[in-house]
């Protein structure tokens, strides 16, 4: 089963299995969690995984 979280200026805005679904999402988050910043960073910048524009 794939997952997709979505991210959007560095906060979490939740995951889906679908892009439609992940679409739907929003692009409001409760603010900025320093945590999940350091939890993405290192998959991100290491380029582990692929990033898809929404």
């Amino acid at each position: 089963m794939q997952q997709i979280h979505v991210v959007h200026n560095w906060c979490y805005l939740g995951s889906s299995t679908t892009l439609a679904q992940a679409r739907k999402l929003g692009k409001a988050a409760a603010g900025f969690d320093a945590d999940g910043y350091k939890i993405l960073c290192r998959p991100i910048l290491a380029e582990e995984l692929p990033i898809v524009p929404l």
